[in-house]
């Protein structure tokens, strides 16, 4: 009789060599904070005092969103997300950008944070329906740009993606996409009716806190 088994991946196997260590839920907070105060972002201290005291404490990606202002500088904010040495570029006319439902301007936390690879592959539509049916926050223009600063390596290569931002629409007919283009990092308009692509997912938030 020939016993049934699964394969280890490559990716497995050296995870056994040098297992990972994840950061704690304080370490990850701490880092964030760091970045978006050394990139100049609103994030005063007493904000900081505020949100710490909503970390979540089991082991879960959360987001450190700063204050936002009323007109977002999308050139500005793309111009903090670098990957292999290179800023990112806006391609959207701010004034064509709009969200779907509204989003906090004071300091607060994304927690349950899933990045879009769970969604990779899924045509728009279905992407917008199912979040809504979850109940999740689908990111906004605002909190991809925000992601893409703290965590660019959700674009680099070879395991990275791009995010269509379903939070928010550009014009009429589509979303903002942040995306990997052959240098640097783009901002720019994806069509969202009845595509999927390999290598296109939805980030999303299970809840806001501290808004």
């Amino acid at each position: 009789m020939t016993a049934s088994f699964s394969y280890v991946s490559a990716d497995q196997y050296h995870a056994l060599q040098s297992p990972l260590v994840l950061p704690t839920q304080r370490e990850l907070f701490d880092y964030q904070v760091g970045i978006l105060q050394e990139k100049g972002l609103d994030l005063p201290d007493e904000d900081v005092d505020r949100l710490y005291s909503l970390i979540p404490s089991d082991s879960q990606l959360f987001l450190v969103v700063p204050r936002r202002s009323d007109t977002l500088d999308l050139k500005g904010l793309m111009r903090l997300i670098i990957v292999n040495r290179e800023p990112g570029e806006n391609y959207l006319d701010p004034q064509h950008l709009t969200d779907v439902n509204p989003v906090p301007t004071g300091a607060h936390l994304l927690i349950d944070i899933e990045d879009g690879r769970k969604r990779l592959n899924t045509k728009h539509d279905l992407i917008s329906e199912n979040i809504q049916l979850e109940g999740r926050i689908a990111y906004s223009a605002w909190y991809g740009l925000i992601h893409g600063i703290l965590f660019p390596y959700v674009l680099e290569s070879p395991k990275g993606h791009n995010l269509d931002l379903f939070g928010s629409r550009y014009e009429s007919m589509s979303v903002p996409c942040l995306s990997m283009g052959d240098k640097f990092p783009m901002l720019k308009p994806s069509l969202w009716r009845g595509f999927s692509f390999r290598n296109w997912g939805a980030p999303s938030a299970g809840s806001a806190v501290g808004a």
